[in-house]
């Protein structure tokens, strides 16, 4: 599948001088005046005649010296590249730059126009390497001959942008395409075709880096702007009938894909015929949509016209033929005729390799290809190689992206390539040999790629604020300011913003793309996104096991599948290589999970008597599903470091158990981790500071206030909010939680007994307001014992006049997760809170937005605090995100509502072991182990607790 830029590849600048000396410079002078008629209205044919028949004549009459034998090289050039004769172009075109340097200089504009041409003329070979340099030149010549406001200029930046886009070099490319546009609009108005061409420019490389939201409007404003400039008969028209067509597909939205595709084919016929590279381009694409749709009788003869004339126009050494081999191998391998397919597939992945080079992402994607027909065939020791090369080239591309661009285009970016490590690690679990660097890579990979957003996103404000440079602050915190409010914005319901969202978000990602430039610039040569299991090995003792759990989309071959698979990679200090174990698949799990209670599911030495048989059954399924078989290499083993992903997120390790034997947590010291990797830099402890934060009055009296403001909106009944399925608070709705009093005085006087220093935010003055003076000056810990509420996914948005709450209908789950603080219910019940600048519901996103690095453990005394939606790699988006990317290091929260005596039992029991002397980590695990002993049959009060690091 191929997507081109509208570009001028040739400009006509040059009058023909109709005066002549002689009358053989007259007849010159009249076909080339002819051939130029003939050209501007698209008759190539007639041209290529007159310009020809004037060439041999100019050949006779000037010499190099003369500007008519350039003028004449310079049409006949553009005609025989239009008819794609590029040899002959090539010819003509270098004739014309010899000419022009002599008669005008290189320092004239003409001469920028001959390089650009020329360029041009090797971006349509696929002579990238010859068309980079001269497009730089004829940029520079440009800026300096004509200056940057001349159209010319404009041109040549989307004609450079567009090879930096081929090349996989996007920030360039953006920076270009973005200064040209704006330049269009400011000199030439958004109706002129200039604008939709730059338009279609900005919207194509927005769908190669899958920002489809992004794409879509801009390709639908450029084709209404190229229909009303240009017609619908030009070939721009059909190149954007093409490229949204594309994009609809990408989408999933075949239906609205196939009348452009087809629109975009008889376009390309009625201006080129059916000869030329783009008519095989419109056929290529077409036959893509037919193989989506399994009509492969219709999709097979589309592919093989449309290789032979790519072959014909372009050449074998194109890299639109290797895309059209990869993509006929592809459906040959579908039919069954594999012999076919290899050979085909093999002559890609040349082509590629010398049109494009071994780092482009197009060799990735025909290494895939060929790997992909090797295992397919039982030939895994020819596909490992080949996935291994591909593999490295998607870390490089992630790498490369991860250089420019905000978070927000970082994950829908991830979203497109992901796809390739589920590949990897499908091909290691059918692989019928174990090839241990393999495993290596795989395991490298989830290093790499778990909580990679986050991590990245975390290093950047760290490294730049280490500088102490002022200036780099100022923009720091414009920033972050700018996302406090958006996060305001955010939480208000639709009919109540008074601020455009979209354009404070695209604010937003704007100016965190500028800040990861300025970070590479800074810190560039220092940073990589490469992991090696082998630092994890060098940081365990003898008795000590590391554990990555990981979980892929399975595909069996060719075929992608519905299930997703969970693994198991383990690395010990003794071990020359990691062990992977293939544990159970996804649906297992869940059928086991389905509507099961903690006493079910994790009882180990017995059960309640009510349900003893239900609790043995399902407490071995789940025990034998996620543990069992780790076991064998479990021998010796006294600490296990782990990192769960996936639904793994929701199981506390601590309580598995096989019925009638101890718990995980009683047989090993269990340390849970965000990732493994985690171990290179592990910090353990915090400081003596502590601010406890409970015994909070949610209600709140209007009558003190002296702001009031009419409020008119309710969205939201208690009794409704009581009986929802996604309630996530602590008790019975926001009621008052006296046992949370009760629990931060127990620790304050703890605290001070062990001459601790410890404060304490309770009633109404625990506002949100309070805890946001918090930000840049946070207490080492940070105890939080509240409500706290987490809603599930909305499957319907809220119209914009809805009154729909914002924390149930919401896309983000960081604003669908959050804590209450004082005067929450008044916000609650009415949506907003028009007497306080901050309305007592303190959301993750707005969490994540503060500054809390000064905070080593935040202790979530709260039900279900632990819980978010679950994307990817990224883990659990909710509470424990938002304080980690507000940088803090370790999180005690929970899975699952727990009673408010047990969790205020809890919480007393870590601390009053903690300020022993013990290590946070070892007061933990020992308050679990005193927990579980005295309620053993009844996990509900003490598992669901889990602190990470």
């Amino acid at each position: 599948m191929s997507r081109f830029n509208l570009i001028f590849p040739f400009l006509i600048s040059l009058s023909i001088v109709s005066k002549a000396q002689n009358q053989v410079q007259k007849q010159w002078g009249d076909l080339v005046e002819k051939g130029a008629n003939a050209e501007k209205t698209g008759k190539h044919d007639s041209a290529l005649f007159f310009f020809e028949a004037a060439f041999e004549i100019a050949q006779e009459v000037y010499s190099n010296s003369d500007w008519q034998l350039g003028i004449n090289a310079y049409w006949l050039g553009e005609v025989y590249a239009k008819m794609q004769h590029f040899d002959k172009a090539e010819k003509m075109m270098l004739l014309d730059l010899t000419v022009t340097k002599k008669t005008k200089g290189k320092d004239h504009s003409y001469y920028g126009i001959r390089l650009n041409n020329l360029a041009g003329l090797y971006k349509e070979k696929g002579q990238y390497e010859k068309a980079l340099p001269l497009y730089l030149e004829a940029l520079g010549n440009t800026e300096k001959s004509l200056g940057k406001d001349h159209s010319y200029y404009r041109v040549y930046q989307n004609n450079l942008a567009g090879l930096y886009e081929i090349l996989g070099q996007y920030e360039k490319a953006l920076t270009l395409y973005q200064e040209a546009l704006t330049k269009t609009e400011k000199t030439q108005g958004k109706s002129h075709s200039e604008y939709g061409t730059g338009l279609n420019n900005l919207a194509g490389l927005y769908e190669n880096m899958g920002q489809y939201k992004k794409a879509l409007p801009l390709y639908q404003e450029a084709l209404i702007n190229t229909e009303k400039s240009l017609g619908k008969d030009h070939f721009s028209y059909g190149i954007l009938l093409n490229n949204l067509a594309l994009l609809y597909k990408r989408m999933g939205q075949h239906k609205e894909a196939l009348p452009l595709y087809q629109e975009a084919l008889i376009n390309t016929e009625k201006v080129f015929g059916k000869e030329h590279s783009e008519y095989g381009n419109r056929l290529n694409n077409l036959a893509i949509w037919y193989e989506d749709m399994g009509q492969f009788d219709k999709a097979l003869p589309l592919y093989q016209e449309s290789l032979k004339i790519i072959e014909k126009s372009l050449g074998k050494h194109h890299p639109r033929y290797g895309t059209s081999l990869n993509n006929l191998a592809g459906l040959l391998e579908t039919m069954g005729d594999s012999e076919k397919a290899l050979s085909l597939y093999q002559n890609a992945l040349i082509n590629t390799e010398k049109t494009l080079g071994k780092d482009h992402a197009e060799y990735a994607v025909n290494l895939n290809s060929l790997a992909g027909l090797y295992e397919n065939t039982g030939q895994h020791e020819k596909a490992y190689p080949l996935y291994q090369e591909a593999n490295q080239i998607k870390l490089l591309q992630i790498e490369e992206m991860f250089r420019f661009r905000s978070e927000e285009e970082k994950r829908v970016f991830m979203k497109r390539v992901l796809y390739s490590f589920d590949i990897y690690q499908s091909f290691e679990y059918n692989s019928s040999i174990r090839f241990s660097e393999f495993t290596e890579t795989n395991l490298n990979n989830q290093l790499v790629l778990k909580g990679l957003l986050l991590n990245a996103s975390k290093d950047i404000y760290t490294k730049l604020g280490s500088l102490g440079d002022e200036e780099i602050n100022d923009k720091v915190e414009e920033i972050k300011h700018n996302k406090r409010v958006l996060s305001k914005q955010l939480s208000l319901p639709l009919n109540q913003r008074f601020y455009n969202t979209d354009s404070l978000s695209e604010l937003v990602n704007t100016q965190e793309g500028f800040l990861v430039k300025l970070y590479h610039k800074k810190f560039g040569k220092s940073t990589s996104l490469s992991k090696d299991w082998k630092e994890i090995k060098a940081k365990l003792n003898q008795d000590e096991v590391a554990i990555e759990f990981s979980h892929f989309r399975y595909r069996n071959g060719k075929e992608w599948t519905d299930s997703t698979l969970y693994a198991a990679y383990l690395i010990k200090k003794e071990w020359a290589t990691p062990k992977v174990v293939y544990l159970f698949e996804q649906q297992q799990l869940k059928s086991v999970m389905s509507h099961k209670s903690p006493n079910q599911l994790y009882a180990t030495r017995g059960a309640s008597v009510e349900d003893n048989g239900a609790a043995v059954l399902f407490a071995d399924s789940i025990y034998n599903l996620v543990w069992k078989q780790l076991e064998p290499e479990l021998d010796g083993v006294k600490t296990i470091y782990y990192a769960t992903d996936g639904l793994l997120h929701q199981i506390p390790f601590a309580a598995l158990g096989q019925t009638g034997s101890s718990s995980l947590s009683e047989q090993y010291n269990m340390v849970q981790l965000s990732s493994t990797a985690k171990l290179i830099d592990l910090k353990t402890e915090a400081s003596d500071q502590i601010l406890l934060v409970g015994g909070i009055d949610y209600t709140y009296d209007t009558t003190s206030s002296t702001v009031k403001q009419e409020v008119v909106y309710s969205f939201l009944e208690n009794e409704k909010l009581k009986r929802s399925s996604t309630n996530r608070s602590r008790g019975d709705g926001w009621n008052y939680l006296p046992g949370t009093k009760t629990e931060i005085e127990q620790i304050e006087s703890s605290a001070a007994k062990h001459k601790k220093t410890a404060t304490t935010l309770s009633g109404k003055l625990a506002t949100e307001a309070a805890f946001k003076k918090l930000n840049g000056n946070s207490p080492g810990v940070l105890h939080i014992a509240t409500h706290g509420f987490f809603f599930e996914n909305p499957k319907k948005k809220p119209k914009p006049e809805s009154t729909q709450t914002q924390f149930t209908a919401v896309d983000d789950p960081l604003l669908r997760s959050g804590l209450l603080l004082s005067g929450a219910n008044y916000t609650w019940e009415n949506s907003s809170n028009p007497y306080e600048k901050e309305d007592g519901i303190l959301t993750a996103l707005e969490i994540s937005n503060m500054d809390l690095k000064n905070t080593q453990l935040v202790v979530l005394s709260a039900c279900e605090t632990g819980l978010g939606d679950i994307d990817g790699n990224e883990g659990v988006y909710g509470l424990q995100r938002a304080f980690k990317m507000a940088g803090v290091e370790s999180i005690i929260m929970s899975l699952w509502q727990v009673p408010d005596v047990e969790t205020s039992e809890f919480m007393q029991s870590f601390y009053n072991t903690w300020f022993t002397g013990v290590s946070i980590r070892v007061a933990f695990n020992t308050t679990q182990r005193t927990m579980q002993q005295k309620y053993r049959d009844e996990p509900f009060k003490w598992a669901a607790f889990v602190l990470l690091d």
